[in-house]
């Protein structure tokens, strides 16, 4: 059975969308570890960082921007007292 003409084409849109999203995730996940064993006078810039990715992805997100804007601390004082 032969694939369509435009099957390679949409395969190559999804991988690149998959390698898209691991990045994304990668650099989410660097931001929190970061977050985390960062200096206090290094975590205003790393929060600052966190907010400009979570409104980069606040739409793809969905719902589960909450949860991050929670695990970031969005909206919260910091540092944190």
């Amino acid at each position: 059975m032969n694939n369509p003409p435009y099957a390679d084409e949409q395969r190559n849109v999804i991988v690149g969308a998959m390698q898209d999203s691991a990045t994304h995730r990668r650099e989410l996940e660097d931001i929190m570890d970061a977050l985390k064993d960062a200096p206090p006078e290094k975590k205003p810039s790393w929060f600052e960082r966190g907010e400009k990715w979570l409104v980069k992805h606040k739409a793809a997100l969905g719902a589960g921007a909450v949860i991050i804007e929670k695990a970031l601390g969005v909206g919260m004082e910091h540092p944190p007292k």
